[in-house]
């Protein structure tokens, strides 16, 4: 899988997920790959703690997550990514973006790239595959020269492979 391949290539070795319906196949890919440690967790504040615990072991690591769980994970990005300098790879699915049919996702559309700028971490939007190597391989170097989470949105329903 081109996604995977792409968090590879950019020296990526640990993955924090939370179970979401699309990124499912991601996800289950992941784990059978071999070359992450994968955790699954219960919530994205969670997720954070434990990808900072995973750089202070010397991971690599990206927490995958949709962007309602960024406005849960600021107090933790905030008191240990940024009180601590720890970088970690936000790789985010743009709920409520333009063309988003889910009427509850709208108001987090309105408010995703707000917050990360509130939140001072540097972002870039992808909307299509061929930009996700890129995106992945620059917000990784980002994030780690910075020591400070760095995120790439993913456009919703964007074919991920």
């Amino acid at each position: 899988m081109e996604f995977i391949e792409a968090l590879h290539a950019a020296g990526i070795d640990f993955v924090a997920t939370l179970a979401q319906s699309s990124m499912a196949e991601i996800q289950k890919a992941l784990v059978k790959d071999g070359r992450f440690t994968v955790i699954c967790v219960s919530n994205e504040g969670e997720g954070v703690g434990i990808c900072a615990g995973a750089w202070l072991t010397g991971k690599k690591p990206v927490l995958i997550m949709e962007n309602t769980g960024l406005f849960l994970g600021s107090y933790q990005l905030l008191r240990l990514n940024g009180a601590y300098c720890i970088p970690t790879l936000l790789i985010v699915e743009y709920r409520g973006d333009k063309g988003d049919a889910n009427w509850f996702a709208i108001p987090f559309g309105w408010s995703t790239e707000q917050t990360l700028q509130a939140l001072r971490i540097p972002y870039t939007v992808v909307g299509d595959m061929a930009e996700v190597k890129t995106a992945i391989t620059k917000m990784w170097k980002t994030s780690e020269q910075s020591k400070y989470p760095a995120a790439i949105l993913l456009k919703y329903r964007m074919e991920l492979k």
